[in-house]
């Protein structure tokens, strides 16, 4: 073979388009291959994956359907025929790809149960896996003192495998081992028609259980519907920003209504907030940027920026790892050679330094902590990356 297939999915621009219609989106309206084609060009112009060409097959589905993000994976793995692929947030999807044993590096996060035992070793995330993301955001709030035992905490989650296992088998105990007052729980249905009703009544019932503190661990859909019910009723708890479905990235939290999420505060592997914090740009940001830009690549906005910083960040991790797989390319030599990288920054330009090692699935080690501010519409990075303590 002369190529390298690969399929980049991502999240469909009718999902942002739908996000726009409640707000204003900062999600990008240039094609997907607007940002990946200039370091697609870069990794061919310097040898390919050794001689052979890269190719980018872009598929896009709505993370709120289980059945498209099925179908995205059927197209990837049995259509396209792709050697890996590298996603969005589509936590099914990966499920699916793995099941079909195609190498995925995703900057996605699921719970460790779903990456270390179900998916098999068939997925690399650049992120933290949910149940550390979770306990180290519950230890940041208590030590900084937004939440205490006095607390009175309510839970959002969803009759999703995915978002119910972190919430009811992660979330839910780990509060309880500190001794926080959990007042209420509630879980939306999967029936997107029912979800605005549903989050009318659950404000209603954080209201009468006098929740002080929330954590929403749901998609952006059901976070919106509680926000907007939340601010129609005049009640205004704290909201924990959760890094699940890119709830600490500005490009579908910038639709949400914004004196409600106002203040929010979260963790994130990302550089989510940091250009909005006035922080300097990292070298590896601006070798990207530049390759960005020799190609002809042009970044207007902010979202331009974090989209191709993240593109050059994946696409890269993939040529290097596939490189050094040497010139027998098999899916198990991908792996090894991605496994052995250790302590990786070359060309990681979205995330801090990510580590790889044989039977670690998530490489991300370290968070920052952001807040969301209305004026910007935007998260600012408040306090900078410091070691996981899980």
């Amino acid at each position: 073979k002369d190529t390298v297939k690969v399929a980049w999915l991502d999240v469909s621009k009718s999902t942002y388009e739908a996000a726009a219609q409640f707000g204003t989106s900062s999600g990008t309206t240039n094609d997907y291959l607007y940002y990946l084609t200039p370091f697609v060009d870069e990794i061919n112009a310097t040898g390919g994956i050794n001689g052979r060409k890269l190719v980018v097959n872009v598929i896009e589905y709505d993370p709120k359907n289980r059945d498209d993000q099925l179908a995205a994976c059927v197209n990837a793995a049995e259509d396209a025929k792709v050697f890996a692929a590298l996603t969005g947030y589509m936590s099914t999807g990966e499920a699916c790809l793995a099941d079909k044993q195609v190498p995925v590096i995703t900057y996605n996060s699921v719970s460790a149960d779903r990456l270390y035992r179900q998916e098999k070793g068939w997925v690399r995330e650049t992120a933290m896996n949910q149940d550390r993301l979770v306990k180290n955001l519950v230890d940041w709030l208590l030590q900084a003192r937004v939440i205490t035992s006095s607390t009175r905490i309510g839970v959002l989650t969803l009759e999703n495998p995915e978002y119910k296992q972190v919430a009811e088998s992660v979330l839910l105990p780990y509060l309880a081992s500190k001794k926080l007052s959990v007042a209420a729980v509630a879980s939306f249905s999967s029936q997107a028609e029912r979800t605005a009703i549903e989050a009318n009544n659950m404000v209603l019932q954080f209201k009468d259980k006098d929740v002080q503190f929330v954590f929403p661990a749901v998609t952006w859909w059901q976070l919106f519907h509680f926000l907007t019910q939340a601010q129609a009723q005049l009640y205004k708890p704290e909201y924990a920003a959760l890094e699940m479905g890119g709830m600490t990235g500005d490009a579908l939290a910038s639709s949400l209504p914004a004196d409600e999420w106002d203040g929010s505060r979260g963790i994130t592997t990302t550089r989510s907030g940091e250009s909005a914090a006035g922080k300097p740009e990292t070298p590896e940001q601006k070798e990207c940027l530049s390759a960005f830009s020799a190609r002809g690549g042009k970044i207007d906005t902010d979202t331009d920026r974090q989209f191709t910083l993240l593109a050059c960040q994946q696409l890269h991790l993939f040529a290097k790892s596939a490189r050094l797989a040497g010139a027998q390319l098999t899916r198990q030599s991908f792996f090894a050679a991605l496994d052995s990288l250790g302590a990786y920054r070359e060309r990681v330009s979205a995330a801090d330094t990510l580590t790889f090692r044989k039977g670690k699935y998530d490489a991300a080690d370290r968070f920052a902590v952001v807040q969301w501010r209305k004026d910007c519409k935007c998260y600012h990075q408040i306090e900078g990356f410091r070691p996981s303590s899980w």
